[in-house]
């Protein structure tokens, strides 16, 4: 979910992986009357893309020299969606064109 500074950082991120999980289940047990008011501020999945690039390059994919058929790849294998929708997915991994 991201890194923390604080004890108080540390307790907002566990409490943002929490709702992450359990965005669209209902819930096991009763939750917990928690007045921390919790916000994403913004998310990136920096490491993934570099990681998936560096793959795609080792497998000299990168020979294409097709930068946009290299993003479209990228976020396809991250999150199988339309074309359109991968515009989403890679904003969302944080990419930049290399």
């Amino acid at each position: 979910m991201g890194s923390a500074h604080n004890q108080q950082e540390e307790k907002v991120l566990i409490g943002l992986a929490r709702e992450k999980l359990l965005e669209d289940q209902l819930a096991l047990f009763k939750p917990t009357n928690n007045s921390l008011k919790l916000v994403l501020k913004s998310s990136s999945s920096t490491l993934l893309y570099k990681t998936l690039l560096q793959a795609y390059d080792m497998l000299g994919f990168n020979g294409l020299k097709d930068q946009t058929f290299s993003l479209l790849t990228i976020a396809r294998i991250v999150e199988p969606v339309s074309k359109l929708d991968s515009l989403r997915v890679l904003e969302e991994l944080g990419s930049r064109r290399r």
